[in-house]
């Protein structure tokens, strides 16, 4: 038997074992709801001629309107420390939408 024909039936053998768990306990989409991100993020300009990196984050709260809907509020932020000086953006928004699809009031 081949290695690439063992593989297959063994994937076989776990995608045709498993459960139904999910389905058993769906997940609720009640209440307060929250958004924490840290990361790199870049800024530019229409007449500059490269972008700038730096320090970026962002925080989302909201709450649960009904099973598909949100409603909420976004803050993000973007700073550079440069030769002392500090250059930050910063901005919000309010969001309300279905899950995974939103529409944004700037």
């Amino acid at each position: 038997m081949s290695h690439r024909y063992v593989s297959l039936v063994a994937l076989l053998a776990i995608a045709l074992s498993t459960t139904k768990a999910e389905a058993q306990r769906p997940q609720s989409r009640e209440g307060f709801w929250f958004n924490i991100g840290l990361g790199v993020g870049s800024l530019g300009c229409n007449d500059c001629e490269a972008r700038e990196s730096g320090l970026s984050g962002g925080l989302a709260l909201g709450g649960t309107v009904s099973k598909h809907w949100l409603i909420g509020l976004f803050s993000n932020a973007w700073t550079r420390s440069e030769n002392g000086a500090a250059v930050a953006y910063s901005g919000g928004d309010a969001n309300f939408g279905q899950i995974g699809i939103g529409i944004t009031i700037h």
